[in-house]
């Protein structure tokens, strides 16, 4: 293959800079650390948890709108192997973060009502994650760049759902 046929991957790049951005936005948010502080101290509520994932979800949101668009993707679209190896991962750590606050909130939650029964977690909805990955890379980004907004956030917030779900059904 010569020089000219190759085509450079864009995803690590693109990755990174996501991640990035995202990690900063969450760390420099003040709602976050205010939520995070309430945590820490076990008195975090449920109100807190959907408050917490919506910020979540409004700073990866923010960090994909950053640095996706068409002007960053060949011929402006996020085709599947890129989308695939951008947004699962971003997801999944997002998913993470709120899996932990979930879990610790619920903890203390049980502790501060003398309860002796272990916090749960949900299992993450691959299923959601995917349905994104497959939908975002179907059309022209600028035509579905929407996906990255609202779709991000009801993930985020069915998180906070699922774990409680996980909680009543064992409880």
């Amino acid at each position: 293959m010569n020089r000219q046929n190759e085509v450079k991957d864009i995803v690590p790049d693109l990755l990174n800079k996501i991640e990035s951005t995202y990690k900063d936005l969450v760390e420099n948010d003040e709602v976050l650390s205010s939520l995070l502080k309430k945590n820490a101290d076990k008195l975090a509520k449920a109100q807190d948890e959907q408050d917490f994932a919506v910020k979540i979800a409004e700073c990866l949101s923010e960090a994909y709108k950053e640095h996706i668009s068409s002007g960053s993707l060949p011929n402006g679209q996020m085709y599947y192997n890129i989308a695939n190896r951008i947004i699962p991962p971003t997801m999944t750590g997002s998913y993470q973060q709120i899996s932990d606050y979930c879990y610790a909130a619920q903890s203390a939650l049980n502790e501060n009502a003398g309860i002796s029964i272990k916090a749960q977690r949900s299992p993450i909805n691959t299923d959601r994650i995917d349905g994104i990955v497959n939908r975002v890379s179907q059309e022209p980004f600028d035509e579905i760049d929407w996906i990255l907004k609202s779709p991000i956030e009801n993930f985020c917030r069915s998180i906070v759902d699922d774990h409680k779900k996980a909680y009543a059904d064992f409880h």
